[in-house]
């Protein structure tokens, strides 16, 4: 494995250095080569994605060094500056990339920089930026439940934002004279820039979230009255269906295949009892029966909203009204 050049000098005991970095040394025995990867990733496409990526190492990181870029499971050599491809596994937790440095006496840094990998990723460059950003990310605990339109649009905002770039600034100096000193806990100019990003970023969430739930066309009664109204016809198919539908998942919900299997005879009642657009949660009461069924029931159905569009979610036991 070839040496990396990287330029700048820093000073640290190294000995002290070693013992605290011990608890973050990662076993890489079993990992694969990245590349490996890359180079089957035509027989892998079915659970992988493949993306252009770049490593941009902080001005002024001057010692010479050796630098590694970790995947999903895979380890490869990387080189500062040079564009190459890395697969992602579409089922990762957290998908990222991170930049592993080892200095010229063999002391090694995990994670000095990493960047978030998105499931509509072309491309990724890992910087300081992106080691930000997906620190930002980790901070925000639903982060994960986000809508994929949301989060896109939050990525972007939250990489113009003001604070991320003044802590990439600051976090770039400590790495360039310092490298071996691990990122967390922050110093308090960084842990405050970190706060101010989460809030902005909690703001912009809202702010997104109620531009949506203002362009709301169907309020979720309506949506289940138009559902039951779509049952009740003799034109039922699977595309009229799925426009209904959080997702194909909800097929095999077994009170909602129990419903689909069903010609509705008549509508009595349709009743919202619950509705939390910000928390994109909606509940909704019919009362109907059954051309098989005369007997009328009343059922409890969950709807979730995507955007500005409230979709059935699931469906629980019905009852004998």
């Amino acid at each position: 494995m070839h040496q990396c050049k990287v330029k700048t000098q820093y000073s640290v005991l190294k000995n002290v250095v070693a013992i605290s970095l011990s608890i973050f040394l990662s076993v890489n025995t079993y990992a694969s080569d990245c590349q490996r990867n890359v180079k089957y990733y035509s027989s892998q496409q079915h659970d992988k994605f493949l993306v252009d990526v770049l490593i941009e190492l902080p001005k002024g990181f001057d010692e010479a060094g050796m630098i590694e870029i970790s995947g999903f499971q895979c380890m490869s050599e990387a080189n500062d500056g040079q564009a190459f491809k890395m697969t992602m596994h579409k089922s990762a937790s957290l998908p990222q990339f991170d930049i592993i440095y080892t200095d010229p006496d063999g002391l090694r840094f995990n994670n000095i920089l990493q960047a978030t990998v998105f499931p509509w990723s072309k491309s990724v460059k890992i910087d300081m930026q992106s080691t930000v950003l997906s620190d930002l990310l980790k901070n925000i605990p639903n982060y994960r439940f986000l809508d994929d339109k949301d989060k896109s649009q939050l990525i972007v905002m939250a990489n113009n934002s003001i604070y991320l770039k003044k802590w990439a600034a600051l976090r770039s100096e400590r790495i360039v004279s310092q490298p071996l000193i691990y990122s967390y806990p922050l110093p308090k100019n960084e842990e405050d820039l970190l706060q101010l990003a989460i809030d902005e970023f909690n703001k912009n969430y809202s702010r997104i979230q109620q531009n949506q739930i203002d362009y709301v066309d169907r309020q979720p009664d309506e949506v289940l009255l138009s559902l039951f109204t779509l049952l009740k016809s003799d034109k039922v198919d699977n595309d009229s269906l799925s426009a209904y539908l959080f997702n194909e998942q909800v097929r095999r919900d077994v009170f909602v295949k129990d419903l689909l299997r069903s010609t509705i005879n008549e509508i009595k009642k349709v009743e919202l009892i619950q509705s939390k657009p910000l928390d994109r949660l909606a509940y909704v009461n019919v009362t109907y029966n059954t051309t098989s069924d005369a007997r009328f029931y009343e059922q409890k159905f969950l709807l979730k909203r995507v955007q500005s569009e409230w979709l059935l979610s699931s469906a629980y036991n019905r009852k004998v009204n």
